[in-house]
């Protein structure tokens, strides 16, 4: 599995300068300003590539799952389906299909391990919950498969606004103190606590959003490359805090805060724009 840190090749939809054009600027400088340059994935439908693209496992070898999601299904959300076999082929790329239903927003990985929520198990009724994730486990060549309950009020169920691996041993989450389900809290810090790996939480303010889907307030979908973490930022008290805290915990890694209200008021910010893999 190639993690996150490893990667050094961005690719966006072209859309996302067409739909969030005060976003697209100031993200843009601030690849510039580091020195990336993001290519374009033609044949997009929609801005969250991380979704519909496939998984690396390696420099040459990719997986790329089913893109038929629950959320997707309205007709009215049609139009804005990718299909990833026509993406895939303007870049030259035949990845390894599978017919397992899944999101790349719900793959948050390290080098050997996945974290996933249960919307896997949901999105997939024809497997067994054994059989779905040994053949996971076995298609991403993984040590480790994690499953955690969705968030409340995630209509994606996905995992990676929810959690993100700082490295092997270490995961972030965010702070859910202010969660009035208590229940997806234990289940979710049970779920953590079994891994047997350290825990950081990161504030969120995602509860001060007053409709959904708003993903506002959640540092920890932010973008990360060899070298960079490109951070979302939302103009609240907390910026300054996680900005901080990020310097603190990714050493000699340089930390690019990017105002991204315009986005995150859509549901999604850095990491669901964003497909980065290791060339």
């Amino acid at each position: 599995m190639i993690a996150d840190q490893e990667t050094n090749s961005l690719y966006l939809s072209p859309l996302l300068e067409i739909k969030n054009p005060n976003f697209f600027q100031k993200f843009r400088k601030a690849l510039d300003d580091n020195g990336i340059e993001p290519e374009y994935l033609q044949e997009t439908k929609d801005v969250w590539c991380v979704d519909y693209m496939p998984v690396q496992i390696s420099n040459n070898d990719f997986v790329q799952f089913k893109f038929d999601p629950t959320y997707l299904k309205p007709k009215k959300y049609h139009k804005t389906i990718s299909d990833p076999s026509l993406i895939c082929k303007q870049i030259g790329l035949t990845p390894k299909i599978t017919d397992i239903i899944a999101d790349g927003g719900n793959v948050t990985k390290a080098k050997n391990k996945v974290i996933m929520t249960t919307r896997i198990i949901e999105e997939n009724p024809n497997y067994s919950v054994k059989q779905l994730t040994g053949k996971i486990i076995d298609l991403l060549e993984l040590d480790q498969l994690i499953l955690i309950p969705a968030q409340p009020g995630d209509f994606t169920g996905h995992s990676d606004g929810m959690v993100r691996f700082l490295d092997e041993n270490t995961i972030l989450v965010n702070d859910y103190s202010k969660e009035p389900d208590r229940k997806f809290v234990h289940s979710l810090y049970a779920a953590l606590h079994n891994t047997g790996l350290e825990l950081i939480e990161i504030p969120t303010s995602i509860y001060d959003n007053k409709h959904t889907p708003d993903a506002t307030g959640d540092y920890i979908n932010y973008l990360q490359m060899d070298g960079f973490i490109f951070l979302p930022t939302f103009n609240r008290r907390e910026d300054e805090q996680v900005v901080q805290q990020f310097e603190d915990i990714f050493k000699g890694t340089t930390i690019v805060p990017v105002e991204s209200n315009e986005l995150s008021k859509e549901g999604g910010i850095l990491n669901c724009i964003s497909w980065n893999i290791k060339k």
